[in-house]
């Protein structure tokens, strides 16, 4: 959050502070939150949207081509586009992500994670894309410089079915760490 642009809309969006009395202020999501509704049955958000599936193209086109291409590039500034209140299907020199600025794989999906982040903030939907990509732990590491244990990317095999299960090894078959 720190490096997120605040001209950027979806920052002004998502967060607003809130004092409960107690002379603290906090921060509170605001995402999909409807200030009509009286249960939380209008609180609900999508899990999926199209945002979702721009950038999941867009990183997909250039995992499978080995490299961004125009088309990737067109659907990520869509997404980036509708973020800073433009129309997302005209071209914006003023903000749009050059194709020539981000030439390789890596550093193309790089950028489209730190799009993903903040186009999904609140959602809970970060956690598995850091596990998904295997950048979990340097991801941690570089944001709150705690070293995270190959252990917490998976959950142990529990006790009942390595008990039951004689196709599986409770020795040579347990995640690492357990």
């Amino acid at each position: 959050m720190r490096d997120w642009p605040k001209t950027d809309l979806r920052y002004r969006y998502n967060w607003y502070s809130q004092t409960f009395g107690l002379g603290a202020t906090t921060i509170l999501l605001k995402k999909f939150s409807d200030g009509v509704t009286t249960t939380a049955g209008g609180n609900d958000y999508p899990m999926y949207r199209y945002a979702d599936v721009l950038l999941f193209y867009a990183e997909s086109v250039a995992q499978a081509d080995g490299a961004p291409n125009a088309d990737a590039m067109e659907k990520l500034n869509m997404v980036h586009r509708r973020a800073y209140g433009k129309k997302p299907t005209v071209p914006d020199a003023a903000i749009d992500f050059k194709l020539a600025d981000y030439p390789t794989k890596q550093a193309f999906i790089d950028l489209v994670v730190k799009e993903r982040g903040y186009e999904t903030v609140g959602e809970a939907k970060r956690w598995y894309e850091l596990k998904r990509l295997g950048i979990a732990q340097q991801v941690i590491k570089a944001v709150k410089g705690k070293d995270m244990a190959a252990r917490h990317l998976l959950w142990p095999i529990p006790v009942s079915e390595l008990n039951y299960n004689k196709a599986i090894d409770p020795v040579k078959d347990q995640n690492p760490g357990y």
